[in-house]
Order: C-alpha cells, then sequence, then structure tokens
C-alpha cells in the first residue's frame, strides 16, 4: 500500500476522500469505471477508467463473530458479485 501511495504521489493522482463506491461500470464485459457516492453532499459520481484496482478489505463483519475491523462489510467484493465477475481469495 505505502508503494503505491508513493507512485500516486509521483504521477500527480487526484484523490476522492469520503467517497463510498457504489457499483462497477462494466462494458462489453470489462469494468471501465466505478460509480461513488461523496459522502460529505450526497452526491453520485463516475469514475471512468482504463484500470480500476479495488482494495477494499475483506468481508469479516459478515459473521456473527469476527475479529476484523466493524468496516470490513464487504462491500468491495458484493461490487464484484452484482458485476458478474469471478471472486477469489
Amino acid at each position: 500500500l505505502h508503494t503505491l501511495y508513493g507512485q500516486s504521489l509521483r504521477h500527480n493522482t487526484n484523490f476522492f476522500i469520503e467517497y463510498f463506491a457504489l457499483d462497477l461500470i462494466m462494458e462489453d464485459g470489462e469494468c471501465v469505471g466505478v460509480t461513488a457516492l461523496n459522502m460529505e453532499d450526497g452526491t453520485v459520481h463516475r469514475f471512468r477508467a482504463h484500470k480500476t484496482v479495488l482494495a477494499t478489505g475483506g468481508y469479516g463483519r459478515a459473521y456473527f463473530s469476527a475479529t476484523s475491523a466493524h468496516t470490513c462489510t464487504g462491500d468491495g467484493m458484493a461490487m464484484v458479485s452484482r458485476a458478474g465477475l469471478p471472486l477469489q481469495d
């Protein structure tokens, strides 16, 4: 994660803080971006991209008893599943 962040800074990447990813944008079976909710004002945005990297964490909170953080709700894997893409551990 540190390497990805460092490279992002080198390439003047724009960061969108406090956005919640809702769904992948799919065209002809390929992911071409993501729709996201701006948590500050409630607006929905479309981010189109040539490549999409998902780093959303696990889904430990899907179970009654787990030691993972309360934020590990599986939202990223749900987006992948809704898009009809395979999930992999």
